[in-house]
């Protein structure tokens, strides 16, 4: 008989949509403090167009969050990561578009998905008009 029973009950759930890194949400928290929103702004620019990391010019905050988080914690296993990327490596590209053309839309129209439409910077902002029109 195929077990129909859900892996993880909706409490689960639920407590993973709230689970987050606190080591990383300190940096944000710690930048936030000093009143300066920009330097947020700046720093996932930086995230986001660097090759190296961490490169010069980061906030002594976060360069220390790099340094203090550069190697895997001890309960990472590098034999199991390295057969992870190898099967990302084969089924990477058909699990990326099973998400976007499936999953996420799908995700985006549930109860709990669709305010990501309305929220500053979401779908419904970034689309040009011309697209959303049809």
């Amino acid at each position: 008989m195929i077990n129909t029973s859900p892996k993880w009950t909706v409490e689960q759930l639920q407590a993973f949509r709230s689970q987050s890194d606190p080591v990383a949400d300190a940096v944000i928290v710690d930048i936030f403090s000093r009143g300066d929103q920009a330097a947020v702004r700046a720093l996932f620019d930086q995230l986001v167009h660097n090759q190296d990391i961490p490169p010069a010019g980061f906030d002594p905050v976060v360069a220390r969050y790099f340094e203090e988080t550069a190697h895997f914690p001890s309960y990472a296993d590098p034999a199991l990561i390295r057969e992870g990327e190898a099967v990302f490596a084969k089924y990477g590209m058909f699990a990326s578009m099973v998400l976007f053309c499936k999953s996420l839309p799908e995700c985006y129209t549930g109860r709990r998905g669709a305010q990501v439409l309305l929220l500053p910077g979401g779908w419904a902002v970034k689309i040009p008009a011309r697209w959303r029109a049809g």
